[in-house]
């Protein structure tokens, strides 16, 4: 029996200025289910289907929790503490990098939605 590998996405995220630098690996099962349904539940919250404010940072946090791996390819941050840590980043940084796991989670643009 033949067996398959997926090879999710992979990327390097880097603030020097603040020392942040970590990979972001594209979620996968029950997490990549979870992203699209916090995706839909923030814009039906929304105005239309953008999606801005408290909102966006929160999914920011719960998809960047569940894609920071560390060396093993364990996601050390993803539990309600991690995510509470995440979410108290600089508003700045954490939208870039919530942008960034958004893209590696292939889930487009949803600040600009």
């Amino acid at each position: 029996m033949a067996s398959y590998t997926v090879k999710r996405r992979r990327e390097r995220f880097t603030d020097a200025a603040r020392g942040l630098d970590f990979d972001l690996v594209e979620a996968g099962g029950k997490n990549g289910l979870e992203i699209a349904k916090r995706i839909i539940d923030a814009q039906a919250a929304g105005k239309g289907d953008r999606i801005e404010g408290g909102p966006l940072l929160d999914l920011f946090a719960f998809v960047l929790s569940v894609s920071i791996v560390d060396d093993s390819g364990a996601c050390p941050l993803d539990s309600d503490e991690g995510r509470r840590e995440i979410a108290s980043w600089p508003p700045l940084v954490l939208m870039a990098a919530g942008q960034a796991a958004m893209n590696v989670n292939g889930a487009g643009e949803p600040a600009k939605n």
